[in-house]
């Protein structure tokens, strides 16, 4: 099991929210949402505005509860886009916490587990590792003789402990790669992220 935190800049979800609130509003008006158990229902009188207008302090936090309420389903969206991305893996659970500091507007926190490590491996070899950094990821393992065409082979005759070891190693190498592919991925949600780091972190599954 492996930890993400991405360190925001900037996290502006007002678009977002508004979609969300309008999307529920309509859902409500149609019926749609009573068959939905545990869904969330707005009150009429609140619209997007009211929400748009509170300051970042507020809105964040607000903007965490309404995930953790609906953490069941947003999982499996999460799921699936980081697996598109870096290979199949299980989203455990996820957060998000206001900061406020003048580099640091606020934190996401990502728990997952890798369900496929050699799909993982291609897609990390492929598309993100660069033959710069290998010594860098291996240390000790490294050999000269492992190049960008045997990587992928020696990463995955591993033990399942040493090859996530190496992919959380190589994903935090190549992190700006991966800090790009999350603001797109959240610019395609209709969120405003600008990331200032993203650090991994190795867990032990409770």
């Amino acid at each position: 099991m492996f930890r993400i935190v991405l360190e925001c800049k900037t996290f502006n979800c007002d678009k977002l929210l508004g979609n969300i609130i309008d999307m529920v509003k309509q859902m409500q008006g149609s019926g749609l949402l009573s068959k939905i158990p545990g869904a969330m229902k707005i009150p009429s009188f609140i619209d997007a505005s009211m929400f748009q207008n509170l300051p970042d302090s507020q809105k964040i936090p607000m903007f965490e509860q309404g995930l953790s309420k609906e953490k069941a389903r947003i999982l499996p969206m999460l799921e699936n886009a980081l697996s598109e991305k870096l290979g199949k893996v299980h989203v455990l659970d996820f957060g998000i916490q206001y900061i406020g500091a003048a580099d640091v507007m606020a934190k996401i926190r990502v728990d997952a587990e890798i369900l496929d490590y050699h799909q993982v491996i291609d897609i990390l070899v492929e598309d993100y590792i660069e033959e710069a950094s290998i010594e860098q990821i291996l240390q000790d393992q490294y050999d000269a003789a492992i190049t960008m065409e045997n990587l992928d082979f020696f990463m995955k005759g591993q033990s399942d402990e040493t090859k996530e070891y190496l992919v959380v190693k190589s994903m935090s190498i190549e992190k700006q790669k991966l800090m790009r592919m999350l603001e797109d991925f959240a610019t395609s949600k209709e969120v405003e992220m600008k990331l200032e780091n993203i650090r991994f972190f190795m867990k032990e599954v409770s």
